[in-house]
Order: structure tokens, then C-alpha cells, then sequence
């Protein structure tokens, strides 16, 4: 199995279905603390016409658009794609209330299967680190996008949610483990707030980034280990229901030494870039 079919195979395991992004969106909805949502932040920056064509690449289980159904103008054209059948069949459900404004499909940011120049607007939530080969469907956002459209392109900095790793790594059960199989890596580099203009600059001459500020102050410890749970299927087996009462028992140890509550930082943002 070559190195781009192997990540894309975590990838569609790891998102076979909604359960480990809703464990992760469930502590940031929780524990934010910025007042603004961060949905209907990315909505204040979807500058488009009445009667946009859109497509989201990565769709996930719809959240962005169920969190703003009250913003979403009457006129917008939406196809709402994933490589994860069963994140669509979750995004179907949730989205019900669209009715024919919306259609799904199954998709490969890599080879998007549209003609040019179809879409007033690409929008790539926290998704295209998860890519195999970015460049390729940065290419492919910009061929299907009409002249003077834009993507959305979400995605967090090399500091984002330090502290989670920090406590992970700081359980000696569960450290040599994490480590020696390489279970905490981040592959949130591949496209970040640090590179992704100068990826994005390949193909678009124009790119602005929007920083969300905000950060998590977490006063329960079961998210966190829903959370740490959902970044790969071997952390989730590490921890069963023996080690996680070991586990539960240090965080809530961490937890009295930070005075209740637990710090977390988070870099998070969006790039716009202009066809």
C-alpha cells in the first residue's frame, strides 16, 4: 500500500462515520471561549452573491450549515460532498431542512469530478490536511471554481491544542505507546496557518488568511478523553475501560493542580483565496 493510498485509508477509517468529530466538536462547543461560534464566523466571511453555487469538499456531517440554517440565503446552490459515505448519510440527516438546495455526493478532493468553472465558491473546512497530495486538490478548487471566486479554506497553527498532547504524554501508561507508534502525530502541518498561503499561492494570486481567536477552558475531563479517544482507533483501544479509570484518574489530578480548569490553546483560521 503506497504512502498516499495508506493516508487516505486512515483517513476514510478514521471518519467512517460521525462519532470521533463529534467527540472533538462536542469540547470545543463546551469549552470555547470565544463568545462568537466559530460557524457563524465562517459565515461572516462567506462574502457572496444572493445566488451562489457552492461546493464543500469535506463536508463531514454538515455542521457548518446546520449551525447557520437561519443564515443560509434562499438563493444559494449547495453540493455537499465527502470521501466518507457515512459522514453523508449523517450530513443528509442533519440537513434535511435544505431540501433540493442541496445535493450529495461522494467526492476526492484530488479529482473533483466537475467541469470548470462550475462553483462561485469551494469551501475546505479543516479538511485539506487530511489530503494525500494538497497541491493536487488545490489545483482542482481552482479549476472548478469561475472566474473571481473563492475558496474557503479553513485550518489551525503548529500550536493548536498543545496542552492535549502534553497531558496525553504526560500518563507514563500511555506514553511509551504514543510515542514509539507515533499515535500523537499531527498531520495538521501538511496545511496550516504557517504554510498554507504559500501552498494556496500555486494556483491563486490572491490569498488573505483570518485568524478566530479563541481558546478552550475545559472544567470536565470526560471530553478530554472522548477527545483523545477519537484521534485514532489504537489510542481509543489504549484506552479501555482499565486503563481510562487510571486515566480519568491523573486528569482529574491535573485538573485540581490548574485550580479547576484546564487550559488549552488554540490557533485556528481561514484562508480566502481569490480566482
Amino acid at each position: 500500500m503506497s504512502k498516499m493510498t495508506d493516508q487516505k485509508y486512515l483517513v476514510t477509517q478514521q471518519y467512517k462515520n460521525a462519532r470521533n468529530l463529534n467527540a472533538r466538536e462536542n469540547l470545543h462547543a463546551r469549552f470555547s471561549t470565544n463568545p462568537r461560534n466559530w460557524f457563524d464566523w465562517v459565515f461572516d466571511h462567506l462574502d457572496l452573491s444572493a445566488t451562489a453555487d457552492i461546493l464543500e469538499i469535506g463536508c463531514g456531517n454538515g455542521d457548518l450549515w446546520a449551525h447557520i440554517r437561519d443564515r443560509i440565503p434562499p438563493g444559494w446552490s449547495l453540493v455537499l460532498g465527502d470521501l466518507s459515505q457515512g459522514m453523508l448519510q449523517e450530513a443528509k440527516k442533519n440537513l434535511s431542512f435544505l431540501g433540493g438546495r442541496a445535493k450529495f455526493q461522494t467526492l476526492d478532493a484530488q479529482l473533483l469530478m466537475f467541469d470548470g468553472e462550475t462553483f462561485d465558491a469551494v469551501i475546505a473546512n479543516h479538511m485539506l490536511y487530511h489530503v494525500p497530495n494538497i497541491s493536487r486538490a488545490i489545483l482542482e478548487a481552482s479549476r472548478v471554481l469561475k472566474v473571481g471566486g473563492k475558496l474557503f479554506a479553513a485550518t489551525n497553527g503548529q500550536g493548536h491544542m498543545q496542552e492535549i498532547h502534553q497531558l496525553a504524554i504526560g500518563f507514563a501508561p500511555l506514553k511509551q505507546q504514543l510515542i514509539e507508534n507515533n499515535l500523537l502525530r499531527n498531520d495538521q502541518f501538511s496545511f496550516s496557518l504557517e504554510n498554507g498561503e504559500e501552498l494556496l499561492r500555486q494556483q491563486f494570486t490572491q490569498v488573505k488568511c483570518f485568524l478566530y481567536p479563541d481558546s478552550l477552558a475545559v472544567t470536565q475531563i470526560d471530553p478530554l478523553v472522548d477527545y483523545l479517544a477519537s484521534i485514532s482507533p489504537e489510542i481509543s483501544e489504549l484506552l479501555s475501560p482499565k486503563l481510562s479509570d487510571s486515566f480519568r484518574q491523573y486528569l482529574e489530578e491535573q485538573l485540581e493542580k490548574q485550580g479547576g480548569v484546564i487550559k488549552i490553546t488554540k490557533s485556528t483560521g481561514m484562508f480566502v483565496a481569490y480566482k
